[in-house]
Formats: C-alpha cells, sequence, structure tokens
C-alpha cells in the first residue's frame, strides 16, 4: 500500500506539472496569434511640382523603407522602396492585389506580407503577380529615385 501511494502521489504531481506545462504552452500561442504587428512609420522625401524624390543616399541599406503620399482624390497611400542585391531598387506600393492594403514589414531581413504572412523573395518586389507589392513606373535619375505623382494617383484605388 506504501508504494501503491507513492506512485499515486507521484503520477498526481507530474500530472499537476505537465497541465500547467500544457497551459503555459497554449497560452503562449494564443497570445503569438494576436499580436499585433505594426508598420514602421513612414519616411521624408522631397515632393514639389508633380514629382517624388527619394536620394539613394536615403535607401542604400538595403532595408525596407515606407513613404506615404496624400493622392488627390484624398486618399493616404503608402509606397515602399528597398535596394535589392545587385543595386537594383524594389519599388511598389504598400499593398498588393491579393492582400490589399496590408502592408509589409521586414523581419531577420525578409520582407513579408503583413496580412497573409508570406515572405515575398526579394528579388521579385517590383514585378507584377503573387503577394509581391504591386509595382509602378519610376524613373532613376542622378542618385535619386524620381516617381511622377500622377501614378501614384492612378493607383490610389489600392487603399480605399
Amino acid at each position: 500500500h506504501i508504494a501503491f501511494r507513492r506512485r499515486a502521489k507521484a503520477a498526481g504531481a507530474w500530472s499537476l506539472v505537465a497541465m500547467i506545462g500544457i497551459m503555459f504552452v497554449l497560452t503562449y500561442g494564443v497570445a503569438q496569434t494576436k499580436r499585433v504587428i505594426t508598420l514602421s512609420p513612414p519616411e521624408d522625401y522631397s515632393l514639389s511640382d508633380g514629382v517624388a524624390t527619394i536620394k539613394f543616399s536615403q535607401i542604400n541599406d538595403g532595408h525596407l523603407h515606407r513613404f506615404q503620399y496624400k493622392a488627390k482624390d484624398g486618399t493616404v497611400m503608402r509606397f515602399i522602396i528597398i535596394k535589392k542585391n545587385g543595386g537594383a531598387y524594389g519599388v511598389g506600393l504598400d499593398a498588393c492585389d491579393n492582400c490589399g492594403d496590408a502592408g509589409y514589414y521586414e523581419k531577420d531581413g525578409k520582407i513579408i506580407c503583413k496580412k497573409c504572412d508570406v515572405a515575398i523573395n526579394l528579388a521579385t518586389i517590383g514585378f507584377k503577380g503573387g503577394c509581391n507589392p504591386v509595382p509602378f513606373d519610376y524613373q532613376v535619375e542622378s542618385g535619386k529615385i524620381v516617381i511622377q505623382t500622377s501614378t501614384l494617383d492612378a493607383l490610389s484605388t489600392h487603399f480605399q
């Protein structure tokens, strides 16, 4: 009887430890699924006479840079720029055709869609398709990226 009681107490103690462990894991899992990812604040850039200008020195670090623009129809929209491998730049709206205007964030050197949590292939930013940022026309002129605001105005429906 003494050995049976000892085993019963040990089994009860281990069951209690297991229940506490499971409750901790479930609580942590629920907290991770409920976390809210905040997008980085928009950066400043030069805007005059219908032209937005961003200097290379501002975006040459290989990280995601977010900018904000208010379209003629009053829609506040965001666009992103990142320097890709090989010196090219990925330029697009902070929105995609699949997930809408949820936006993208950078985590561990990867660009991730906030809504569907998919990592975007860095080489495909600036091209249409999938969950890629909606691309738009821009020019590269003497150390800066030049964007016509009329181009952005035409894409404001992605943020409505």
